[in-house]
């Protein structure tokens, strides 16, 4: 049992931030594979203010793998939004705004975790989904005989490691759930004792029984692959380029693409909005649903699982509600 404690909440003599630690042990451990799926993640931006070092940590290994030539993948799965579409760039949606801003920041823009493997690790730019993936996860169905699409909004807290490091429990990625003296957060921390065979780029390993089966059934229901005949293979080995390239990352891009050919501006947010006046264009276009129903049918049906890009050009140009808020450091991250 982990947690994130204060001497406000918990009456404690200082704090324990017990779940900060363990994330960064497990990720310092890794060997092949880190799996991430979170609420929020707004991480390492020290001149910002943001101060747990996860995204450095995840950094820190990536350029390691690199340097020494080894195959290492970090999957991260993320909400598309980490509120509701109509809630964006409207005044009542600065709170989005400002949450945005923070996890864009940790991720992608200057400083970020993508900036600093391209410009400190010398990652090639076309080489650093080689190391990571950043995903999201999005649904369509049918209300009123109608086919409409949303996101879907991860509320999950969870680090899978090498299958054989499970962690989970209440705690987002940033300050006010790792620091131990703001939010009160309790986890588990699962290092499994019952082995079975399993694969890491083609080789044999070892991997915990319930880590490998938790990683599967996500991974499986992530790409439609549930209650199929293969897979469990298809998902056996999570860092190997026929998986990670061949499946995992082209199911992404796909579906991304298809969700927007059939649904149109109705699926925020996308890479064509690099600002604001760009996002309120993008909105007008008009999807296959409104254009041509029959064929809007037939394209969704190759939709595979739940799976798509984050998309990281996403409001790149855009100057976000963060300069504005002082205080959004306090409770934004």
């Amino acid at each position: 049992m982990i947690r994130s404690l204060g001497d406000w909440s918990g009456g404690l003599c200082g704090k324990e931030d017990s779940i900060l630690r363990a994330y960064l042990y497990a990720i310092d451990n890794a060997e092949h594979f880190i799996y991430i799926e979170n609420q929020f993640l707004v991480s390492s931006l020290p001149d910002q203010g943001v101060i747990n070092t996860v995204v450095d940590h995840i950094y820190a290994k990536i350029s390691h793998a690199h340097k020494i030539g080894k195959t290492f993948r970090v999957i991260i799965s993320i909400p598309l939004l980490p509120e509701f579409e109509d809630n964006l760039g409207v005044k009542d949606g600065c709170s989005m705004e400002i949450i945005l801003y923070w996890e864009l920041s940790s991720l992608f823009r200057k400083g970020s975790l993508i900036d600093k493997l391209i410009n400190e690790a010398k990652i090639p730019k076309d080489e650093v989904w080689k190391y990571v993936s950043i995903n999201a996860l999005r649904n369509y169905g049918y209300l009123n005989n109608k086919l409409v699409t949303e996101l879907i909004y991860l509320h999950s807290k969870l680090m899978i490691v090498d299958d054989m490091v499970t962690i989970v429990g209440s705690a987002n990625l940033n300050d006010r759930s790792l620091l131990g003296y703001r939010d009160s957060e309790i986890a588990v921390i699962l290092e499994d004792e019952e082995l079975e065979d399993g694969h890491f780029d083609g080789q044999p390993v070892k991997v915990g029984k319930f880590s490998h089966s938790l990683r599967k059934h996500i991974f499986m229901e992530s790409l439609g692959l549930l209650g199929t005949t293969d897979g469990n293979k298809i998902v056996e080995d999570p860092i190997i380029e026929s998986f990670y390239k061949d499946v995992w990352m082209m199911t992404a891009q796909r579906n991304t693409d298809l969700f927007e050919k059939v649904f149109g501006g109705k699926c925020v947010p996308s890479n064509s909005a690099k600002t604001f006046s760009e996002l309120n264009e993008f909105k007008k276009l008009i999807g296959l649903v409104t254009s041509n129903v029959d064929e809007a049918h037939e394209v969704a049906s190759q939709i595979r699982g739940h799976l798509v890009e984050f998309p990281h050009h996403f409001l790149e140009n855009q100057e976000l509600q963060n300069a504005m808020f002082p205080l959004s450091t306090c409770f934004y991250t």
